[in-house]
């Protein structure tokens, strides 16, 4: 567990959490169904590059509300519901490419929540191209974000129980 950095937990570009324990947070909701308000949504009706936009904004947000001497990140990224439509490998290329580029060595440590069977060979076919990073990734539950990544008093709405 990193312990050099602030929390925010930043989700669907709102705030939804005071700081956390000790890092800074970016929740991209990727399993968010098409037409919902979500940085990874790959709906139809929503614009690629407001994606971008949005993700750039809030992973910006989160490395601006880091408290001094901080530098380390937290991308959680909710899988749950996750199907096959939902895969934007164009976004996930964009999001490597604003942390390789522009924020290297920021991002602490990636969380994969709830991350379905049906996620499995996108993974497989993106971890190779993360290099390092992919080392950086954890597979969990919901269980494990509330009690090892926030305070009770702290913990989204999204990941009680």
């Amino acid at each position: 567990m990193m312990t050099s950095s602030a929390c925010y937990y930043l989700c669907r570009s709102l705030v939804r959490a005071p700081p956390l324990k000790s890092r800074s947070a970016v929740r991209c909701p990727s399993a968010a169904p098409p037409g919902a308000s979500g940085a990874t949504s790959t709906s139809k009706t929503q614009d690629p590059v407001e994606n971008q936009k949005l993700c750039a904004y809030l992973v910006e947000k989160a490395v601006n509300r880091l408290p001094p001497g901080a530098e380390n990140i937290l991308g959680i990224f909710d899988l749950r519901g996750f199907r096959v439509e939902n895969g934007d490998l164009q976004f996930l290329k964009f999001l490597m490419d604003v942390f390789y580029y522009y924020y290297p060595k920021r991002l602490g440590q990636v969380l994969f929540v709830d991350a379905p069977f049906v996620f499995q060979p996108m993974w497989q076919v993106v971890k190779p191209l993360l290099k390092s990073y992919a080392s950086l990734v954890r597979f969990c539950d919901t269980e494990t974000v509330r009690k090892e990544y926030f305070k009770e008093e702290t913990v989204p709405p999204d990941f009680r129980d």
